[in-house]
């Protein structure tokens, strides 16, 4: 990683900083967890492994196109997704609205964090990469439109 000028973003809090994602190490598959979600929700650039190791390599960063995770199919199959669908996805939604959840406000009830899902401050996190306001009581509703309350 510092042989290419790159730095580990190894917080969840950190995750909204990625410009890359490496999300398997060649070994372990793809796992939807709350970094990705954050990850997946600023930018398109996710990838496998052997681009890190092929731009070490090379001592320069390379371009991306050829190393894209495209072909997890075990993980679209898992998840039930398509993450080429996912990366256009998001590229537009940025483009058009600050994310996916831009211009969209989020209530997260009680006793929906936790347990199998990620916690409070998980969720806020994506909630926040993804372009979406959080609330902390249902209140704070004081908006132009009620339609766009999650």
């Amino acid at each position: 990683i510092d042989s290419i000028g790159a730095e580990l973003v190894e917080s969840v809090e950190e995750a909204a900083s990625a410009t890359h994602v490496i999300v398997s190490d060649g070994k372990s598959k793809l796992r939807r967890t709350p970094k990705l979600m954050i990850c997946i929700s600023k930018v398109s650039k996710i990838l496998s492994i052997d681009w890190l190791v092929r731009s070490a390599m090379e001592q320069k960063i390379l371009d991306t196109d050829d190393f894209l995770l495209l072909e997890d199919k075990e993980a679209e199959k898992t998840y039930n997704f398509s993450m080429k669908q996912t990366l256009e996805n998001g590229i537009t939604a940025r483009r058009e609205r600050g994310g996916v959840l831009g211009g969209w406000s989020v209530y997260i009830c009680a006793n929906v964090a936790g347990n199998r899902a990620p916690s409070t401050r998980e969720l806020t996190l994506i909630i926040h990469a993804a372009g979406g306001k959080s609330m902390n009581s249902l209140s704070e509703a004081n908006f132009t439109d009620p339609s766009k309350l999650i």
